[in-house]
């Protein structure tokens, strides 16, 4: 029924580094290399040995050479660039876009187990490395290439030996040389596993465990090789702990890698149970996006590591953290504030440290020069140091932006089907500040999370006076989930007051504010992976570090990477984008009937808080309303900016946030005849329009964004102007002060569907205007945005992913 995974109990260590010197060889010199039994790997001259060619994907070829079968060759993949942008021009800066290279016959081990995981591998080979790949590759330029006859070579020890129970035995007998792989024409290369224990070298009979049972973590990635002209990561891993279900797991007892997570599925069972009956909603499992797991994991092995921000750059290549390292660094404290740990400190530059002069909670802060100025923009408070980074703890300084602000982010460390996923201007400008890549910013995906908040956001509590504060108004939530102690199920008072919509408006949720007095049975939440206790005790073990907001100290949220703030991100696997988001699943053709007037599933639908009036009880004469979530298309109306709910084809025109809608009997045609009215409440414009809210990819860290009117207001449904970027003298003067910019295709409207009455609800008086279907590509889970009369081609660019409901990951 999905479920909740607890936090990725890995300790983050740094792996060994192995440096890729850049540099040429001759005959005599590769042969010097040999005899000498040196273990470093080399980036070298590619004409020195003979070469294999092996082409992959379209329009990319990888040359290997020294695998041992055709098997191997076949399975070098390397980047899929179907879904590449042809008018992403080269520059002429030797800068490229990044060719990314991954190594799977690592899986062979796990071939054949079943078909089950047979159909994982190939998806994982044929679909969702390549595609998160080619994701990086639109955003991603080299500014230092491997090129110019260079190869990228893999040693059987490579990263640390974690594979060298498998490395040693693919290397030929009959081969004089002690590289596993030399690989031309790519940036990185990937070596990709899927396997629960890793090799280690110090102590081969003890392997180390990154897959713990239950833990829920879907990967463990890391760069492990870095090129030794800039400090660039080269050569990285990713090793997958996600087993996809098989038909006999649910069975078997001894499955230790067959998924799972027994607590927390239970928990969210159990919701789905409560709610959905009582709705007429089916239950479903909703299967984990792994192409947004394998975007995730690309990102850490690119650059997002804490071991290796002290080797980020300035522009001009200059090292942000001086050179060379001391031999004997100091102990530094660890985000816990109790801990410390030897390591060379990254400079102020790039790394910060703040202290809460009230509760000492000490954060550390990304604070390169982009990074800072997208946080800015994107909250709207200039006076930010840097953006947060989560305090994990596996690890002294965090690898993952802080969830409490940056929810939503594809590089925060959870993944959920309750919260939009996307690749934003704020993980791109960490890249660009590495000094490793170009970045192309004009595609970055806008986070709803903290869009426009405020400082107010940053500085405060989510909860005040057991309230959620005006301005975290659709962001937090304040109404517990309470159960009847008889039959375990959600009180009606309970049912109506948390069920509502995620913050981006995707999927129902409800709040994940708990009441530890009133624990039902099935559920049992740990803070503790090795407790003993039974999945159906009625007791609810709560972290000792959980932040109580409220005057009652019995609710609490058990989600603590959100700092314990209470969120509507408890999903119940109705998730309004439908089929078009999980394209990726086995869960197309969802058996929901629609209900309310107008309802339906797709890239334009969004998720409505919604409700409606029973009939007359004979017994009290009186009518209730019931709440129940919808399922309606929208339309984002750039030149009126306003929020449109389409209905049957009236379109009703939302005047500001929160505005209800009552449509009667004889406007509304739901599937249940009895009902006699039905309200819509119109969501935050923010929520649904954020690319016509926030200016384009925060300005790409370039300028200073103006938010138009009243666009922090949490009464107005939008602002009466539109951001706009103010860029920085010298910088590119475009919309988003773009360093790569193509104009938009300029369009013409030409309807092709029959017009939709408009409608503005204070008035009543309609408004005919025709809705020409845009052109979206291909799996955008966008709304269409109308400029005047017609519909805009320019479409938001946001990504959703489907892990159902919360996943984290390393």
């Amino acid at each position: 029924m999905g479920y909740v995974a607890p936090i990725f109990n890995h300790q983050e260590k740094q792996p060994s580094i192995r440096r890729q010197q850049r540099r040429r060889f001759t005959k005599n010199a590769e042969e010097k290399r040999r005899r000498s039994s040196s273990s470093s790997t080399l980036i070298r001259d590619k004409t020195t040995t003979t070469t294999t060619t092996t082409t992959t994907w379209p329009q990319q070829q990888a040359t290997t050479q020294n695998w041992t079968t055709e098997v191997d060759r076949r399975r070098a993949l390397n980047e899929d660039d179907k879904d590449d942008d042809s008018n992403h021009s080269e520059e002429t800066n030797n800068t490229t876009p990044i060719r990314i290279h991954f190594v799977t016959s690592l899986l062979d081990k796990r071939r054949g187990e079943s078909t089950e995981m047979d159909q994982f591998l190939e998806n994982l080979e044929s679909t969702y490395l390549p595609t998160a790949a080619a994701r990086w590759r639109r955003h991603l330029r080299v500014k230092h290439p491997v090129q110019g006859g260079y190869v990228i070579e893999v040693e059987p020890d490579v990263c640390g030996g974690i594979y060298l129970d498998q490395t040693t035995a693919m290397l030929t007998t009959s081969s004089s040389s002690s590289t596993l792989l030399s690989i031309a024409n790519v940036d990185l290369v990937i070596l990709v596993s899927v396997q629960d224990e890793l090799y280690n070298i110090d102590n081969p009979s003890e392997p180390e465990v990154v897959c713990h049972p239950g833990s829920g973590a879907l990967a463990v990635a890391s760069a492990c090789s870095l090129d030794s002209t800039d400090d660039r990561p080269v050569i990285g891993f990713i090793n997958w702990c996600y087993r996809p279900p098989t038909s006999s797991s649910s069975s078997s007892s001894s499955s230790s890698t067959n998924n799972t997570n027994t607590t927390t599925e239970t928990t969210t069972a159990t919701l789905q149970k409560s709610f959905l009956p009582p709705l007429n909603v089916p239950i479903r499992t909703v299967q984990p996006d792994l192409t947004g797991a394998a975007l995730h994991e690309i990102g850490h092995v690119l650059g997002f590591a804490a071991w290796l921000y002290k080797y980020f750059r300035h522009d001009d290549g200059t090292p942000r953290t001086s050179r060379p390292f001391a031999d004997n660094p100091s102990p530094v404290m660890c985000a816990d504030g109790q801990t410390t740990e030897t390591m060379v400190w990254p400079s102020s530059n790039t790394l910060i440290t703040v202290v809460d002069s009230t509760t000492n909670k000490r954060s550390f802060l990304i604070a390169s020069p982009r990074v800072n100025k997208v946080v800015q923009n994107h909250i709207n408070c200039p006076s930010l140091l840097g953006a947060e980074l989560a305090d994990e703890s596996t690890a002294c300084v965090g690898s993952h932006w802080s969830e409490r602000f940056f929810l939503g982010e594809i590089m925060s460390p959870a993944l959920s089907s309750a919260s939009q996923n996307v690749l934003s201007a704020l993980t791109l400008a960490l890249m660009e500040d590495t000094g490793w890549y170009r970045v192309d910013y004009q595609t970055a995906e806008t986070p709803v999370f903290g869009l426009a908040a405020g400082c107010d956001f940053v500085q405060y509590d989510c909860i005040e006076n057991d309230v959620v504060p005006k301005w975290g108004q659709g962001m937090f939530c304040q109404s517990p989930l309470r159960f009847d102690s008889a039959t375990n199920a959600l009180t009606l008072d309970s049912l109506q007051n948390s069920l509502d919509c995620d913050v981006s408006h995707q999927s129902w949720t409800v709040c994940d504010l708990w009441d530890v007095d009133n624990a039902p049975t099935g559920i049992f939440v740990s803070s503790n992976s090795s407790s003993s206790s039974s999945s159906s005790s009625t007791t609810m073990t709560i972290p000792e570090d959980t932040i109580r907001y409220f005057s009652n100290p019995s609710l609490v949220s058990l989600y603590p990477l959100t700092e314990s703030c209470p969120l509507p991100l408890r999903p119940l696997g109705v998730d309004c984008i439908g089929d078009d988001k999980n394209k990726n699943t086995n869960n197309n053709n969802y058996p929901y009937t629609p209900f309310y007037p107008g309802e339906q599933f797709g890239s334009t639908s969004r998720c409505i808080s919604a409700s409606y009036q029973e009939p007359q009880s004979t017994s009290t004469s009186t009518s209730s309303w019931v709440k129940r979530p919808a399922c309606l298309p929208i339309r984002c109306h750039e030149h009126l900016r306003k929020v449109i709910l389409e209905i049957e084809g009236v379109g009703y025109i939302c005047q500001y946030d929160g505005q209800v809608i009552t449509l009667s009997s004889s406007a509304s045609s739901s599937s249940d005849p009895t009902i006699t009215q039905t309200q819509f409440t119109c969501p935050r414009f923010l929520a649904v329009c954020p690319e016509l809210v926030g200016c384009p990819g925060s300005c790409s860290g370039r300028g200073t964004c103006v938010f138009g009117g009243s666009s922090t207001s949490s009464s107005s449904s939008s602002s009466s102007s539109s951001s706009q970027c103010v860029c920085n003298s010298g910088e590119p003067q475009n919309p988003g002060c773009f360093p790569f910019y193509r104009p938009p295709p300029s369009t013409m409207s030409s309807p092709t569907q029959s017009p939709v009455v408009l409608v503005n609800p204070g008035t009543l008086r309609p408004t005919r205007i025709s809705l020409e279907t845009s052109n979206q590509e291909k799996g955008s889970s966008a709304p269409a945005t109308i400029a005047n009369t017609w519909v805009s081609t320019l479409l938001m660019a946001m990504t959703m992913m489907t892990i159902s409901p919360i996943l984290l990951l390393l």
